[in-house]
């Protein structure tokens, strides 16, 4: 088959994943009617990440598309992939088609395998759904199974020919590890696609993280160096940098902490979207007042967020009941929203990415930190500190939140 070829563009068109965080790391998506290259090792999200770029296109932007898949069957597909929420089911009979493609040995080493007649199907399909996106998962399966490194070559050109030739956006996953990063059938491919997703999961400290890297992209900038990446309801969530250069709006209007001493103390109370830091030693209330703001918000009816790396949120609204401080019908509202995240087992950087989507998600007014010096617990201080500087950036772009946290002061240090 000869390549059409491609319209040249004065512009890099792009087509957003809708996946948060790579969006802003690839200053808007993959590109678009081109291919991407998706690798990594086994369990570090790069199946994750194709379905849910599919999925939001179907969903978000009503584009429908083909998943191919050579190493899962369909069943497996939607039952790991049920936990997000997605509804594969239901796309599958509208928007989206699934090929289970997996291959047998014994067929594929015969000689007489090609992938002609695989791909006759999928374009029929595409022009029945009028597909504008396609994933071929696992690709390395087959190249593994094509012992001859000329078979392997020949059937990954007729791919890249036949892609070129349907304008598709697609995305091609493939599995890598320290034995075969460096192989021909890696390296030649990321020559021919147009953006090189590299995926990494790792121990830090003895805690497990995961990372994404932009290697390549074609005629566009991106954000290099590697971002830590999690798995929320959603699917895959990835911290994107922040901007780098500070600019906020600045208000004058003052909001009360709830405790009028202060407010008096500050000249009426806290400006609307700063950040205020509360320290002291273990029992100074510390969560005591981080409480009463809190409540004072929900009061004037402002959603709030309250993280806590302490204790969990019921005991933490037990215990403020005590003084009262009553928080839990503000929960049932639904105006306070609590998260609890341990700091001994999970990056810091994966509360960052949580954070995040929960202030996408709630939308608070106001939130609280108790405490912000739980995150430097791990060795990793360097990171913890950057993470805490993350979380405030992080907040003061959205809808001019009011930060209120709280450090237990160290004896020492």
């Amino acid at each position: 088959m000869t390549a059409r070829k491609r319209k040249t563009s004065r512009f890099l068109y792009k087509a957003p994943t809708g996946i948060l965080g790579f969006d802003d790391l690839s200053r808007g998506g993959l590109p678009r009617n081109r291919t991407s290259m998706v690798m990594g090792g086994p369990g570090t999200g790069k199946t994750v990440f194709a379905l849910q770029a599919l999925v939001n296109a179907a969903q978000g932007r009503k584009q429908p598309g083909i998943f191919v898949a050579f190493e899962e069957g369909t069943d497996e597909i939607f039952a790991n992939a049920a936990t997000f929420g997605w509804r594969l089911p239901a796309l599958a009979k509208s928007s989206l088609f699934f090929l289970d493609a997996r291959l047998s040995p014994t067929v594929v080493q015969s000689g007489d395998f090609e992938l002609s007649g695989m791909l006759a199907i999928l374009e029929a399909k595409k022009r029945e759904l009028g597909a504008g996106w396609i994933v071929f998962d696992g690709i390395d399966v087959l190249l593994v199974l094509l012992r001859d490194p000329g078979a392997a070559m020949r059937e990954v050109y007729r791919l890249r020919d036949w892609l070129t030739h349907n304008d598709l956006t697609a995305i091609i996953t493939t599995k890598i590890d320290g034995d075969t990063y460096g192989a021909v059938n890696y390296s030649f491919m990321q020559f021919m696609v147009d953006c090189v997703i590299r995926f990494d999961r790792r121990l830090e400290q003895g805690i497990p993280v995961r990372r994404i890297e932009i290697a390549k992209y074609r005629g566009s900038d991106f954000a290099p160096g590697e971002y830590p990446l999690s798995f929320g309801p959603r699917g895959l969530e990835v911290a994107a940098p922040g901007t780098t250069e500070s600019r906020y709006e600045v208000s004058t209007e003052r909001v009360s902490s709830g405790f009028k001493g202060l407010d008096s103390m500050l000249g009426g109370g806290l400006f609307r979207g700063s950040s205020t830091l509360i320290t002291g030693a273990p029992g100074t209330s510390k969560t005591t007042l981080a409480g009463l703001f809190a409540e004072t918000a929900c009061r004037r009816g402002e959603r709030t967020l309250f993280v806590s790396f302490d204790e969990g949120g019921a005991r933490i609204r037990r215990n403020l009941t005590s003084v009262g401080i009553h928080l839990e019908r503000h929960v049932k509202s639904g105006l306070l929203r609590m998260y609890s995240g341990q700091t001994d087992s999970v990056n810091p950087e994966e509360h960052l990415i949580r954070i995040a989507a929960l202030l996408l998600e709630h939308q608070p007014r106001c939130m609280v930190i108790d405490p912000l010096s739980a995150i430097s617990r791990t060795d990793a201080l360097s990171l913890a500190r950057a993470v805490c500087s993350r979380i405030i950036h992080t907040e003061q772009q959205h809808h001019r939140v009011h930060h209120l946290a709280c450090r237990r002061r160290r004896s020492a240090g």
